[in-house]
Order: structure tokens, then C-alpha cells, then sequence
């Protein structure tokens, strides 16, 4: 399928999880310099990497592999017609929030694979699959560093706030509208609960509670800001997706 024919339901779902790992996989490319150690900096750009290859995986197949159509989803859709979930686009160089952001990501988005790798897609199945082994250590990652933040005894009252504003924004990523055509949305209610009583009970573990409704809404300016970057290097520098 070309990028100027009429799109099926299938392919406005890969673009959706395709939106979802670009937006992720760019702010963390982007902020790999601003951790609280090499290690975190070097591990963030890795992480980055990873992700914008699985929206690359799934653009292709959303497009059929026509590189030309992905470099156009990619460099010449407007911001508004992304389709990636709010928390995807959170730009924030502050540890507290790109922690929160990011262990609500990986571990809503395990649920949300797992979700889809049980559909009757089995070429999105197998796809889901090959990722798992990078996706499992951006789990551990996120895990470890959110524990061993919250060994300090301060760390709750930098990260509660956020996760007040932002657990509910998380939610965002099993709406069903979006992925209707790659997983009923039963099985995707059920992954959503099931990640929802997971997450919370690692989280009060770590003397973080989730709460009952946001406290706010997510920071905005992200998606501006990733769609100013990436139309300010690709006339210098155009490469193909």
C-alpha cells in the first residue's frame, strides 16, 4: 500500500503502535546526554535506537515496504495526524519524568504486545516476537533504575507527582479505537487490567501509589518539538527510512 491510497483499518493500526515507538524512540535518542550517568546515557541512546527500529518494522508493514511511503508518514505528515499516545510524545529532560514516562511505556506496552502476539495476525505475531528480547531489557532497565531511585528516601516526593499526572495518561496506549483491527477489544480491556493491577503493585512496593485520577494533564509541547527536529535535519542530512 502505498501512502497516497486509501488506508485499511490494519495499517491505521501498525502506523498507531508505529507512532507510538517513533515518538518514544526519539526523545529517548534525544535525551542520551542528560542522565545521571554514562551508563544511563549510553543505555538511553541504545534503548532509543530499539524502539525507532520497531516503528520502522512497523511502518513496513503497514506500507508493504515502500520506503518512499514510510519517509513520507514520517517526514511529511502533519503532527496532528500522528497517531501516537500522548505519554509517547513527553519530552522532558528531568529524570523524574522520563523514568515515570518510560516505566509506564515499556510495561504497558508488554501487556499491549502480548495482547496483539495472541491475535490471528500471525505475521504481526511473529513480528511482536522478534522484539521481545530487546524489549526485556528495556523492562529490566526501567525496573532497576526506578528501584534503585526509590532507595532514596526523597525520591517519592519527586516522582509521585508525576505519577499522578501520568498514570492515567498511560492508559491511552490500549484504547481500543486504535487498535480494534489487530486485537478485539476485549483481550485488549484485559491486558490493560492486567497491567494496571501489575504496575500498581510494583509501584506501592516501591512506596509509590497510583492514583485514583490524574492530577493534572501531561506536559505538552513534545510533539512540536520532535516534529521541529526531525524536519530541521532531513533537508541536511535526507535519509530513507
Amino acid at each position: 500500500m502505498s501512502a497516497g491510497t486509501e488506508m485499511s483499518d490494519r495499517a491505521a493500526a501498525l502506523i498507531a503502535l508505529a507512532d507510538d515507538d517513533f515518538a518514544v524512540g526519539h526523545v529517548l535518542t534525544s535525551v542520551s546526554g542528560f542522565g545521571p550517568s554514562l551508563e544511563i546515557n549510553v543505555a538511553l541512546s541504545s534503548m532509543g535506537q530499539d524502539e525507532l527500529g520497531h516503528s520502522r518494522a512497523y511502518y513496513a508493514a503497514a506500507f508493504d515496504d515502500d520506503r518512499d511511503a514510510i519517509n513520507r508518514a514520517i517526514y511529511e505528515r502533519a503532527g496532528s495526524d500522528f497517531r501516537a499516545a500522548g505519554i509517547s510524545w513527553l519530552y522532558d529532560h528531568a529524570w523524574e519524568w522520563l523514568l515515570i514516562k518510560s516505566y509506564l511505556f515499556e510495561t504497558a506496552d508488554a501487556h499491549r504486545r502480548g495482547a496483539i502476539a495472541r491475535g490471528n495476525d500471525s505475521v504481526l505475531t511473529e513480528m511482536v516476537t522478534r522484539m521481545e528480547s530487546e524489549e526485556v531489557y528495556h523492562l529490566d532497565f526501567w525496573r532497576g533504575w526506578l528501584a534503585t531511585t526509590c532507595e532514596n528516601d526523597q525520591a517519592a516526593d519527586h516522582l509521585q507527582p508525576v505519577l499522578d499526572v501520568a498514570w492515567h495518561a498511560a492508559q491511552e496506549l490500549f484504547d481500543a479505537d486504535r487498535f480494534a483491527a489487530l486485537v478485539e477489544p476485549s483481550v485488549l480491556s484485559a491486558a490493560a487490567e492486567s497491567w494496571k493491577e501489575e504496575a500498581a503493585a510494583e509501584l506501592n512496593q516501591l512506596g509509590l501509589v497510583v492514583p485514583d485520577k490524574a492530577a493534572g494533564a501531561l506536559p505538552t509541547g513534545g510533539l512540536e518539538r520532535v516534529m521541529d527536529e526531525i524536519h530541521a535535519v532531513q533537508p541536511m542530512a535526507p535519509g530513507r527510512w
